[in-house]
């Protein structure tokens, strides 16, 4: 693509975003997509796919984000990737430190072979676990709308009301499963995008939290669904300030809290 030639990265991000639609959109979905932000590694996506779109044409997605997961990653530790969809943000987090490791969330059945495929193809299977539970404020069983209309991978996520594209899917709290699996570890990073349920994710966390055993949150808002959900705005950075966590935004919609 020749919009990997284009520097700064900002100015690089927001070409493509004006200028996207006059690029090819409909590669071949064999085609594999070097990461700019994760040396060596290299991903197979979905065409057609806003994010896996930018990916492709600029070799990351969310600059922001990719620039401070990498950061945090050459410290090495845990990511918690919570919809990880293809696995973008857990391959970044693999990539700047081989001690790094992953356990990536993914309910969506689609997703789940092409995440398998991209972690196996990078040879990052021996540290990285793939979760199919939803991360929620519960343990059990939630209703997920699926919600990919367009070849659009990460659009589903967890719904109150059932119609003909909603399944159920288990659904398990972080402090569930972290008491279970890992009792005597922290989280380096928890990154969240699960579609307006953010604020359910963090409510299920919320003995890490008060604990700080999670070193950093990375989390959005969506407010069309999570009006659908009856989630406030007001929520999630009440949560965050009560455990002690300082809050800022890194992006429209997006958001970073640390201790």
């Amino acid at each position: 693509m020749i919009s990997r030639y284009i520097y700064p990265y900002r100015l690089r991000e927001k070409i493509t975003a004006r200028l996207g639609r006059y690029f090819d959109r409909q590669p071949s979905a064999e085609q594999e997509v070097r990461l700019t932000f994760a040396p060596g590694c290299v991903m197979r996506l979905q065409p057609g796919d806003v994010g896996h779109d930018s990916i492709r044409m600029n070799g990351f997605y969310e600059l922001v984000l990719s620039r401070q997961i990498t950061r945090l990653g050459k410290s090495g530790g845990m990511l918690v990737d919570a919809g990880a969809n293809y696995g973008y943000f857990s391959l970044l987090w693999l990539a700047q430190n081989n001690q790094n490791r992953c356990i990536a969330f993914e309910p969506a059945p689609d997703n789940l072979k092409p995440l398998s495929y991209n972690i196996n193809r990078n040879n990052l299977s021996g540290r990285m676990s793939v979760v199919t539970d939803a991360l929620s404020n519960q343990t059990g069983t939630v209703p997920f709308a699926l919600e990919n209309t367009g070849g659009q991978t990460g659009w589903g996520g967890i719904a109150r009301q059932n119609d003909s594209a909603t399944i159920h899917v288990p659904a398990v709290t972080l402090d569930d499963y972290w008491a279970g699996h890992f009792p005597d570890s922290s989280i380096s990073v928890l990154k969240i995008d699960v579609e307006g349920a953010d604020t359910l994710v963090l409510q299920g966390a919320r003995k890490l939290l008060e604990a700080q055993r999670i070193g950093h949150v990375f989390f959005e808002v969506n407010p069309p669904r999570m009006e659908r959900l009856g989630i406030l705005p007001h929520q999630a950075p009440e949560l965050l300030a009560a455990c002690g966590y300082r809050m800022e935004q890194i992006a429209p919609n997006e958001f970073h809290a640390y201790l």
